[in-house]
């Protein structure tokens, strides 16, 4: 089974245009709690097609050149303690 998330169709509120935010001095940037909303919106739409997400063995992204995410001291306790029954977003943003 397949579903998608487009960020500028699915996930408007960012205000990207092809997934990045452009400055005024030619600089592009992505906000990253979008792509940890973009998963919650990709595993929400797996479950609505009836996809057993017990099986799914891998994700795939793709259309992003290059990008880095920088963790604030204290992530790793904060990864440690989501919960599976809540979305994303709500926990990390």
């Amino acid at each position: 089974s397949e579903f998608s998330v487009n960020f500028d169709g699915d996930l408007p509120e960012y205000g990207t245009k092809g997934g990045a935010l452009f400055g005024e001095n030619g600089s592009a940037s992505s906000p990253t709690i979008m792509f940890v909303d973009a998963v919650d919106k990709l595993l929400h739409g797996l479950i609505a097609i009836g996809v057993n997400l017990a099986e799914v063995a891998a994700l795939s992204a793709s259309g992003q050149q290059h990008g880095s995410v920088y963790w604030r001291s204290g992530s790793a306790e904060k990864l440690r303690q989501l919960n599976p029954e809540r979305e994303l977003v709500p926990q990390l943003g």
